[in-house]
């Protein structure tokens, strides 16, 4: 409870009138201003079951449910948000289908209202049995992740030391998952328990860079979670549809308040970088402390020497395939002016009306007509050798051997 004076006589008095009554009802107060704790103190006057826990430090929601957690006795436990309210039979409802079978988890029906309490949005889960522990089940979706309208055995909190991370906006998606992973069933019935009640000023709709930050914290816990359970490997797939199902809510509830405008667009655009961003990144290892961690901002990736240096080695090696590729060339021109040469003189010969070449003069000029088809590649050669071609069908005699 913090500064729940327009609400939380309906929450209480809902709690007080439920048809099962053997029950402790703890309050807690997160250092409320308003009238908050006075109300309280007087419906504690009129009945013994209420018991008001009243910190000294703010903690958020998530430390009053630890709070909550701590100072409870009884075997099960349930929570109802001060701004909320139960309908008669929820506690009596849970807590049959909880004996009924042994199960550690119990989810009921729902609906959303307005502060004039017009209800939306029913939820009325069929009746069944999650068994946790055979299904292998994506523990992210068997339920959805606020811990109103559900009752939970206690134990599952105090025997595998879970609780809920203190100042976190999202501390009951922190939380949820890993105690249907402890849990050995969930059990669900359909009868309608919970009124949720949407306000405008409520943390639902409200955006910031805590949010932000909040959701990646929580998304942490829940990773570092599955890693010392040995079990992310196996859903890993699961926890990445989890942070986009979240984020996705999270981006709808704000269009939903705020509307569209430039600042809420520049807002979905970096929420949306810092999905991918965790999705797809390498994050720092868990046991980095404070120093090591910090100096991650101030170390550079990018170093300016080494990147030059490796430029420097790759423009060496073109330089040497640039020196290669220029040596044979020269070759290449050095054998085409050798071949031109003899070309010179089968010209003269051929200016001086000689009708016949010697066999001498036939072997250079099949390799000159072989060394032209190789320097294709060269436009002048193919030219010279065109050249070169329809001079010796001029020459040609009869019993001239035939080309190569």
């Amino acid at each position: 409870m913090f500064n729940s004076e327009r609400y939380i006589n309906k929450c209480l008095v809902s709690i007080l009138d439920q048809t099962f009554s053997d029950i402790e009802i703890i309050v807690v107060d997160d250092c409320s201003v308003d009238r908050s704790v006075e109300i309280v103190t007087g419906l504690q006057a009129r009945d013994s079951r209420v018991k008001l826990v009243r910190h000294t430090v703010n903690l958020g929601a998530g430390g009053a449910r630890n709070s909550g957690v701590a100072s409870a006795s009884t075997p099960y436990a349930a929570f109802v948000d001060s701004d909320d309210y139960a309908l008669p039979t929820m506690i009596e409802r849970l807590y049959a289908a909880a004996r009924d079978g042994d199960h550690d988890i119990v989810v009921c029906g729902f609906a959303e209202c307005d502060e004039n309490g017009e209800t939306s949005a029913p939820y009325a889960p069929d009746d069944r049995v999650v068994d946790i522990r055979r299904s292998q089940c994506d523990i992210f979706s068997v339920t959805i992740p606020a811990v109103w309208a559900k009752l939970w055995r206690r134990s599952l909190f105090t025997e595998n030391a879970i609780v809920f991370p203190d100042h976190v906006y999202y501390q009951d998606l922190a939380t949820t998952p890993r105690l249907v992973f402890k849990a050995r069933s969930v059990r669900f019935i359909s009868d309608d328990g919970y009124r949720y009640v949407r306000r405008r000023a409520s943390a639902t709709g409200a955006y910031s860079a805590k949010h932000v930050v909040d959701y990646f914290q929580v998304f942490d816990v829940l990773k570092r979670f599955c890693v010392e359970e040995r079990i992310f490997e196996r859903c890993a797939a699961d926890f990445a549809r989890a942070v986009k199902s979240n984020i996705a809510y999270h981006a709808a509830n704000v269009r939903r308040f705020h509307g569209d405008h430039d600042s809420i667009r520049a807002y979905l655009r970096c929420l949306l970088l810092v999905r991918d961003a965790y999705l797809t990144g390498e994050e720092p290892a868990w046991p980095l402390d404070m120093d090591e961690l910090v100096s991650l901002f101030s170390s550079d990736p990018f170093d300016p020497k080494t990147v030059i240096a490796e430029q420097a080695g790759h423009i060496a090696l073109l330089d040497a395939e640039i020196a290669t590729r220029n040596a044979e060339t020269a070759a290449l021109e050095e054998r085409l002016r050798a071949r031109q040469s003899e070309l010179d003189e089968l010209r003269l010969l051929h200016s001086s009306s000689l009708r016949f070449l010697p066999s001498a003069l036939l072997a250079p000029l099949a390799s000159l007509n072989n060394a032209l088809g190789r320097l294709t590649g060269m436009e002048r050669i193919r030219e010279r050798g065109a050249r070169l071609r329809r001079l010796r069908k001029r020459l040609k005699r009869p019993e001239a051997p035939r080309e190569v």
